[in-house]
């Protein structure tokens, strides 16, 4: 049971990284000082089912979209590995300056942006959506984080009041460093599919 539950929980925190709930709560807390209480809840409400259906699409029509545009998943793979690493490392290694201006620039985005929607995370679902698990547990894994996600954004300013910005701050450095190593995993993967079909090829 342990060893079936093993490729679910891994896929459920790899989605919760990249989702990053907890690095997106002053962006989630700006855009509500940009509007009245009212009006906010209901802009965040469509924005979090605007980026669940987002999710869904590209979770449930990968293959479609991947065969629409002739890539293969290789080439995703190593596309992944640039934006992980890209973006993991402006999150470990930027001056507390620039940190703060990158956030500032996520407020002052469109309001019905998805919140809850980014490059790393599509890629991802578009190569690793059926990866190891059914298609049914991953589709139950998106929907657990998609919840906690909006928990953690509901409750936000709780949450920066109890951990403070400096472990606020630490916590979302930690994650870029998890971007990180999915980005190399992926690339690693993707490499390795690449050569698997190039000896099959040519032998």
């Amino acid at each position: 049971m342990t060893g079936n539950l093993r490729p679910f929980i891994g896929f459920t925190l790899i989605l919760f990284f990249l989702l990053d709930p907890i690095g997106n709560i002053p962006t989630y807390l700006g855009i509500k000082k940009r509007f009245k209480d009212e009006k906010s809840d209901k802009i965040l409400t469509i924005n979090f089912l605007i980026g669940l259906a987002v999710i869904f699409i590209c979770f449930f029509c990968a293959d479609y979209i991947l065969e629409a545009l002739h890539i293969s998943k290789p080439v995703v793979s190593i596309c992944a590995f640039f934006i992980l690493v890209w973006t993991g490392g402006q999150i470990l290694f930027l001056s507390k300056e620039n940190f703060q201006k990158r956030r500032e620039s996520r407020i002052n985005r469109p309001p019905v942006f998805p919140l809850i929607v980014s490059p790393p995370l599509l890629i991802f679902l578009l190569v690793y959506y059926h990866h190891d698990i059914p298609r049914e547990q991953s589709a139950l894994a998106i929907l657990i984080v998609w919840v906690i996600s909006v928990l953690i954004y509901k409750f936000s300013s709780y949450i920066t009041r109890c951990l403070g910005e400096r472990w606020m701050n630490l916590l979302e450095r930690y994650i870029g460093i998890v971007f990180i190593m999915v980005g190399c995993q992926m690339a690693l993967e993707g490499i390795g599919t690449f050569a698997y079909h190039l000896i099959q090829y040519t032998s």
